[in-house]
């Protein structure tokens, strides 16, 4: 049975309309009455009615303040009650989504008819929601046997084979009524796109970003919605990009911190592979692509920066210098720092020390 409410200031109007309708005949029952759209408004919290039957003009609260109160996704089918003089509300109160309206003095005959079109409409609207929903668990069960297929793909980057996929997907869909296929696959691939982005800690946000916005309904044509899955999942690609990138760099910052916190003592590219679980053929290449510098270089740079704050210290020996910064042996610290600075160790000591 659905809910029907009658709000009207006229208290004898109410009653007679009460009993003039045989609701049982229309699958309704008759769930309250209000004298004005504020006590409607909490009739209709408690009830949720399915029909609302209300008078234009009423105190405290009219009829068209109520309708306007709605919620804009309300499904509730508001009947407009109105007298001839009163033609303006009724313009008004279709505009805001008035199911119909009935001019006072109110037939019964005319009313059933009403009542009779407004439950069709519901009627038709939840079948085409169980059409719908049949529709959207298909869609889902196909897309399950690809998830899997799906999940490498975007593990490898792998857009080429992505679109090809979703092209097969679709092209299966093809018997489907193209509304439903359009608006069930767009919120199907987005339920499978949800979980490919938790599986590799993708940023949905990011991915998403406008989504919320969209109605899925919108799409009139299938190859709009096929672009729109394949926009979405390049997103997700192109976040995992960013991330790695993001990793690789983290990785090379880590290890120049390394390097300007321990300078003194042996470092390798050996060393720093086996500290970070990397190739080192692998690290010197990402290295480079970081910093534009080799790693080795990097160091020798590092050091040699660090030897020069120490030659302004007076008294240092150079074979003491060469030992703070790294290098044991005395001869081979003075051959780099000449290479690098383009002077001898003593020579920009006597410099520095003035």
């Amino acid at each position: 049975m659905y809910k029907a409410i009658i709000v009207d200031d006229e208290d004898l109007f109410r009653k007679t309309l009460m009993n003039k309708i045989d609701w049982d005949a229309f699958k309704l029952t008759l769930a309250g009455e209000a004298a004005n759209g504020r006590e409607a408004m909490a009739l209709i919290d408690g009830v949720r009615p399915d029909i609302i039957i209300c008078d234009v003009k009423m105190p405290v609260m009219d009829g068209l303040e109520l309708l306007k109160s709605l919620p804009a996704n309300s499904r509730i089918r508001f009947i407009i009650l109105s007298g001839f003089s009163e033609f303006e509300f009724i313009r008004t109160a279709v505009k805001y989504g008035a199911f119909d309206y009935i001019l006072k003095p109110v037939q019964a005959e005319e009313l059933t008819g009403v009542l009779l079109r407004a439950v069709e409409d519901i009627e038709n609207e939840r079948r085409r929601e169980r059409t719908d929903l049949d529709i959207s668990l298909d869609i889902r069960n196909h897309l399950g046997k690809y998830e899997s297929l799906f999940i490498h793909f975007v593990e490898g980057r792998d857009m080429e084979n992505i679109n090809r996929y979703i092209d097969t997907v679709f092209a299966e869909l093809e018997p489907y009524p193209a509304p439903q296929l359009n608006r069930n696959s767009l919120r199907e691939f987005i339920y499978l796109i949800n979980r490919i982005c938790d599986t590799f800690k993708v940023n949905r946000l990011t991915v998403l970003r406008g989504y919320t916005e969209e109605d899925p309904g919108s799409y009139s044509r299938t190859e709009e919605v096929i672009d729109r899955v394949k926009q979405l999942f390049n997103a997700v690609v192109d976040d995992l990009i960013y991330q790695k990138n993001m990793d690789r760099k983290k990785i090379v910052y880590d290890v120049i911190s390394d390097i300007e916190k321990n300078y003194k003592d042996k470092i390798s590219l050996e060393l720093i592979s086996r500290k970070y679980y990397i190739n080192p053929s692998y690290f010197s290449q990402l290295f480079k692509s970081v910093t534009n510098d080799t790693f080795s270089n990097y160091v020798i740079r590092f050091r040699m920066q660090k030897a020069k704050e120490l030659m302004r210290i007076p008294n240092l020996k150079i074979y003491q210098i060469a030992e703070m910064v790294g290098y044991e042996d005395e001869k081979h610290f003075s051959q780099l720092f000449k290479k690098h600075v383009g002077m001898a160790p003593t020579a920009y000591q006597r410099v520095a020390v003035r």
